[in-house]
């Protein structure tokens, strides 16, 4: 008589007075399938795209393994065909064979097993149809511990609410929270910094889009909602500290917004009360500073035609006009109107004068000279009252222009008042007659 198999694993059953004196060879044999389809490991090498797992009857095979560890040199993606189609199998596979694995039993469904992914898989067995299932793919835990590797294709709390601790969420490509209207994301953190984005690349590390009325941004302290938060309107508008900014960027202390022209770019607003003051800090340099702080004015053909600039260096005022300097505050509080007839006098006994320093002077030389202006500025007009007793000679620099007798005459013992005009190059110098 001929021996029959069992159905999924072709253990060898002997028929009925059937192999005498051999039992014992088939019996080994058969324990040796079991032990391999209850606890076997068998390492399956791949290689090319196809490859064919094969249970025979009656004799240790691959397709008896209960662990299948993939590995070999396959040159793409292989397609493992679960051979005979009629029977049933279950597999658990860890593919460390460097190419993606599809397991396929007929023309039903197949299974794809990621390198470097393990899986639990099952076949039916239906013949030509025969198809090959995900045994994980639809598991249902109450409790997990999910400590590496990548989560992939499904949702966390897709049939009811759920919440997940994490302390890293990366993603490759594109990554979606919330995925209907009214979809509300909040990231809870008492630890600083609560929410981190870092990146480097060309693209928006952050976007926010609001197409609704809403704000497409708010910042809040410790309370919610908070009545001076830091938010982005849907319009564009920024407010700091209020929740109902007026201009395109609006600064509160305190107190309720106050709307002004409509060309206003921002304002920075302290209206709680009467007496609230509001101050606007340009803070230039550390200690010791020489640095320059200053608001400019202008358009797009000159951003900086005008300005208002506070120079560290001397402690002075510069204000300029037409991108020229045309009133200096010293820090004396000395005032330097450049083309206008006023100006507080300087002392200066050397017979120079610098002309970025002040317009008028008064001057007592003690010796002989040479009358000389330094730092010539374009269009500016000043006085010297040259206090010569002493009757010490006095010369012309190349640049100080007079007539033939005006160095004769101021070098005369007396008073004299002396007028100048400059054209950025030469001082052009008249004097008066010496004052009784």
């Amino acid at each position: 008589m001929t021996s029959s198999y069992t159905s999924n694993l072709g253990i060898e059953k002997p028929a009925t007075g059937d192999q005498s004196g051999t039992w014992g060879d088939t019996v080994n044999v058969n324990m040796d399938i079991v032990d391999r389809a209850i606890n076997g490991v068998g390492a399956i090498s791949l290689s090319g795209t196809t490859h064919t797992l094969t249970t025979t009857d009656g004799a240790l095979s691959d397709g008896m393994y209960k662990v299948l560890v993939l590995g070999g040199s396959p040159s793409g993606t292989n397609t493992i065909t679960i051979s005979p189609n009629d029977q049933d199998k279950l597999y658990f596979v860890y593919n460390n064979s460097g190419q993606d694995a599809i397991f396929s039993q007929g023309s039903g469904a197949n299974v794809t097993v990621a390198n470097g992914d393990t899986k639990l898989i099952y076949a039916d067995g239906a013949g030509a149809g025969a198809a090959v299932s995900d045994f994980t793919a639809n598991l249902a835990m109450s409790s997990v511990n999910i400590d590496g590797g990548a989560i992939d294709g499904t949702t966390i709390g897709g049939s009811s609410a759920a919440a997940g601790t994490f302390t890293t969420l990366s993603s490759t490509g594109n990554t979606t929270l919330g995925d209907a209207s009214g979809d509300t994301v909040t990231v809870n953190g008492t630890v600083q910094p609560g929410v981190v984005v870092s990146g480097s690349s060309s693209g928006d590390a952050v976007r926010i889009t609001q197409t609704g009325a809403g704000n497409a941004l708010v910042v809040e302290d410790s309370a919610n909602p908070d009545s001076t938060p830091f938010i982005v309107e849907a319009s564009g508008k920024v407010g700091v500290g209020t929740t109902a900014p007026e201009s395109p960027f609006n600064v509160q202390r305190n107190g309720t917004p106050v709307s002004g022209s409509p060309s206003t770019v921002a304002t920075f607003q302290s209206t709680v009360a009467s007496s609230q003051s509001s101050y606007l800090s340009i803070v230039a340099g550390a200690t010791g500073s020489t640095a320059q702080a200053a608001i400019f004015f202008g358009d797009a053909d000159d951003v900086d035609i005008g300005q208002i600039m506070y120079r560290n260096s001397d402690n002075s005022m510069d204000f300029v006009v037409n991108a020229s300097s045309r009133l200096k505050i010293e820090s004396d509080g000395g005032v330097k109107v450049v083309n206008a007839a006023f100006n507080p006098i300087t002392t200066d006994n050397d017979l120079s004068f610098d002309q970025s320093a002040s317009n008028n002077f008064k001057c007592t030389p003690s010796g002989t000279g040479t009358l000389t202006f330094t730092n010539h500025t374009d269009g500016q007009t000043g006085n010297v009252l040259l206090i010569n007793t002493g009757g010490h000679a006095i010369s012309l620099a190349a640049t100080t222009k007079g007539d033939a007798n005006l160095a004769t005459t101021i070098s005369t013992a007396g008073t004299y008042w002396l007028s100048y005009y400059d054209d950025g190059t030469n001082a052009y110098v008249t004097t008066s007659a010496a004052f009784a």
